[in-house]
């Protein structure tokens, strides 16, 4: 995936179905402030002009003769942002040299009087390009303000984050929609979108037209069509809402939702074609421009935090409503902690030589940090030597199986400065997933396991990592691995966040 196609796996908080608004500018002279914020992609049309010159597809200033820069003020849908995209597409002698965004959270409009808080500071931009800015702040925000230096054009601008819902307020026995954009439902994946793209079932207000929709391109063989969408909340389903409005001759012949419970799942996960999903709603018959409402059909399931929406064979959908309520049992994701010396004392060593004594050796010329580890190998085990290549996973990550050495320690050391995460459990015969912990490395640390310590496969991201591993030789006959009878979700929000920015760092940069 590229930085752009990664940002999109989150809402744009910026577009006017939910509620954004472009309220006041410094300056609009060539081009009006509220094309910033258009849904569409910007474009190009040569020969347009309007009285006041070139017509341009989004927010353009006059060209500044006095100090100082402009600005927009943007209202959003409040909510975590991860990532902005300043886009200056078809915008080449005319955008700006650089731009800086700034944040605040108030239940009334900024004035002179509102303290703002840096998001982005200000960054060179390049001409008919996506700008791509990374956010590490995990606060909430309703409204931005975006400065440009000194003056120029911007075709659009996007904001990627986690809508905010305050789902706390909610009671058991309220119904709410759990898919809806506006409470944080999110399009993970769909086989197709060639003619409408899958956010739009999921927006809160109906369909307009037949483009405002998810339509997918005319199925010539096998199969069915289907999109994936991560609940805003996991929770138990009450009624499921399909809705072809505006699709005549090509509406689905019929339609199904599977539902699953796996909170952290990975992309790669959910879409599994061996992965087995639980049937909501079976295949039901559809009808053309028409709003369908599904209760009596529905099959209790559980709780559920993702659902698959399927059509057979193919054709379009304009709406598609979840109606339940959230979920009465939290859901055990485990919050990512710093790995130190006393944190994992518990589950072994962490190899590192930071505050470790060392002596000088070779005249001078070496240091050495002796017994950085306990290696441990019963049964006149021989030690091995070896040389991992683990490939990236993608995040967030659901672990599936455990494993643990009872006759031997095992060291990690990484080859290259890399961070990577550290599931882990004490040792026990019954493995209990209330003592599982979550560990990151800063990067510089390895780690040793304890003989018999419960843990996953290390989690390593952004590209290929070599570890060099002590261990005991002859594994097979050192190695207990329990399957797990479901999912567990082992990223937290806060550390999906971090490592969904580390996949885009690697790939953008």
């Amino acid at each position: 995936m590229t930085a752009i196609e990664n940002l999109k796996l989150f809402v744009d908080l910026a577009q006017p179905r939910l509620g954004a608004e472009v309220l006041s500018t410094s300056d609009d002279f060539f081009a009006e402030k509220e094309g910033l914020i258009k849904p569409e992609e910007p474009k190009f049309i040569e020969d347009k002009f309007t009285d006041r010159g070139k017509w341009m597809d989004g927010w353009e200033s006059r060209r500044r003769r006095e100090p100082g820069h402009d600005y927009c003020l943007i209202r959003i849908c409040r909510g975590v942002i991860h990532g902005v995209n300043i886009d200056t597409t078809h915008f080449t002698g005319n955008f700006p040299e650089s731009a800086m965004i700034e944040a605040c959270d108030t239940a009334t409009v900024p004035d002179e009087s509102t303290d703002w808080e840096v998001l982005v500071p200000q960054e060179v931009l390049r001409g008919d390009s996506h700008n791509i800015f990374l956010v590490s702040s995990e606060k909430h925000w309703n409204y931005l303000r975006l400065n440009i230096y000194p003056d120029g054009g911007v075709a659009r601008l996007r904001v990627y984050g986690e809508v905010f819902r305050k789902w706390r307020n909610v009671a058991q026995d309220e119904e709410v929609d759990l898919a809806g954009l506006e409470n944080g439902g999110v399009a993970v994946a769909c086989s197709d979108m060639y003619f409408g793209d899958m956010w739009n079932i999921l927006s809160p207000k109906d369909g307009v037209n037949m483009g405002d929709g998810w339509e997918t391109r005319r199925r010539r063989g096998e199969g069915k069509d289907w999109a994936i969408v991560k609940l805003g909340h996991p929770g138990r389903v009450d009624r499921i809402i399909v809705d072809t409005a505006h699709f005549k001759g090509n509406y689905p012949a019929k339609c199904a939702v599977r539902g699953l419970m796996a909170p952290g799942a990975s992309i790669d996960f959910l879409t599994n074609e061996e992965l087995e999903w639980n049937t909501l709603l079976p295949p039901t018959q559809t009808h053309a421009d028409q709003k369908h409402a599904f209760d009596q059909e529905i099959q209790d399931i559980g709780d559920v935090s993702h659902v698959k929406l399927e059509m057979y064979p193919d054709g379009g959908i304009s709406r598609f409503r979840v109606i339940g309520r959230v979920q009465t049992q939290s859901a055990m994701i485990l919050t990512p902690e710093s790995l130190t010396v006393k944190k994992f004392q518990p589950y072994g060593d962490v190899i590192e030589i930071e505050n470790h004594p060392s002596r000088t050796i070779n005249y001078g010329y070496a240091e050495r940090y002796e017994n950085l580890a306990d290696l441990d190998l019963m049964d006149q085990g021989k030690p091995a030597l070896s040389i991992f290549k683990t490939k990236p996973v993608s995040f967030p990550f659901s672990i599936t199986r455990m494993e643990r050495h009872p006759r031997a320690s095992q060291a990690f050391i990484p080859k290259h400065d890399s961070k990577f995460f550290v599931v882990v459990a004490e040792p026990s015969d019954n493995l209990s997933l209330n003592n599982l912990r979550l560990f990151v490395t800063n990067g510089r640390q390895g780690i040793n396991f304890k003989r018999g310590v419960w843990h996953h496969f290390l989690l390593t991201v952004g590209s290929v990592q070599e570890f060099v591993v002590i261990d005991r030789s002859n594994p097979d006959d050192n190695t207990e691995e329990i399957e797990l009878e479901q999912p567990y979700p082992i990223i937290s929000r806060i550390t999906e966040f971090w490592v969904t920015l580390i996949d885009i760092w690697f790939q953008f940069f």
